[in-house]
């Protein structure tokens, strides 16, 4: 299952992509301006078609709202599907003999979250909130941040180089899915995300060596990408093995993802405005970090206590 799983994610790399191109078309340019002292106090001014001026230093683009109301619309004719299935009753889908109503009280009792050996799983469920924290988050943080960092750096790429850079990070991204996806027929599901995020810290130490650098920059970019990428949806197929979960219970386990996505780009944010744009490549590392251990001590505990179905290696 973790292998499916990572071969249906790969369409939010896709996705992405895709995005970035609807995007650019409503884009008019886009300026940093430097503070000489470094890039701690600067300004950052982006033009958009139809902006309008908020003060001296940002503005307000209205622009770009078209591309989100646009993939917004994507979205809601999607979902419209999956609500017609809700609905629609065929004879291959399974029907319980007996549906017992549960109590709002029991579905928040974290006890309740998975259908047996609770106190094993309620201690798992805090590590797979924590472990989802810092996927999204690293993801996130490194995404938003990483056009403003490459630019106004020392490293002082372009434009075009920058959007290169952006570019490299989703290929590589999107790849790497498809690829663990291959992999997994090989592979045991562990040793896969005990790989992907081992090499995810190395590249995210390895950026801070190459901050000056571009060459290797790039690369190191695109290494960062291809192992933040699978974290994330092979992670959901690996728990299986051990965990049978509820459908409230992976609700609460993916309101990690926003949560870390929050945190830390506000952290991220702040230490930018506070100190340089160059702090980026010191936040990667901790995430990174975060990620290997949290992963770690899931797999410790998890192999301690015993799968409940036979892997496949």
């Amino acid at each position: 299952p973790a292998g499916i799983m990572s071969f249906s994610f790969t369409a939010y790399g896709l996705g992405s992509l895709m995005a970035v191109g609807l995007a650019r078309p409503f884009i008019k340019q886009v300026n940093y301006l430097n503070n000489p002292e470094g890039p701690a106090n600067a300004s950052i001014v982006i033009s958009f078609n139809g902006s309008t001026k908020l003060n001296e230093n940002y503005d307000v683009p209205w622009g770009i709202n078209v591309p989100y109301t646009i993939i917004g619309v994507i979205c809601i004719l999607i979902s419209l599907i999956f609500v017609v299935f809700h609905f629609v009753k065929t004879p291959d889908v399974y029907q319980p003999s007996s549906q017992q109503k549960t109590s709002f009280i029991n579905v928040i009792n974290p006890k309740n979250l998975t259908k047996r050996d609770s106190t094993f799983r309620l201690v798992m469920f805090i590590i797979m909130f924590l472990y989802y924290m810092g996927v999204y988050g690293g993801e996130q943080v490194y995404e938003k941040f990483l056009f403003i960092f490459v630019e106004t750096s020392s490293l002082h790429f372009d434009e075009g180089l920058a959007s290169l850079a952006m570019a490299g990070y989703w290929i590589a991204f999107t790849i790497s899915r498809f690829a663990v996806f291959i992999l997994s027929f090989w592979v045991p599901d562990y040793a896969l995300i005990l790989t992907t995020s081992s090499v995810l810290l190395a590249s995210s130490v390895g950026l801070i060596i190459a901050r000056h650098n571009a060459a290797a920059f790039l690369v190191l970019n695109c290494v960062y990408a291809a192992s933040i990428g699978p974290l994330s949806p092979h992670f959901m197929g690996w728990i299986d093995y051990y965990i049978e979960m509820s459908s409230f219970g992976f609700i609460f386990v993916l309101c990690g993802a926003p949560t870390g996505a929050m945190l830390l780009q506000w952290v991220t944010g702040y230490l930018f405005e506070t100190y340089s744009t160059v702090t980026l490549v010191y936040v990667i590392p901790c995430i990174s970090s975060f990620i290997l251990a949290t992963f770690t001590i899931a797999f410790v505990m998890a192999e301690k206590h015993g799968v409940r179905i036979k892997h496949q290696h």
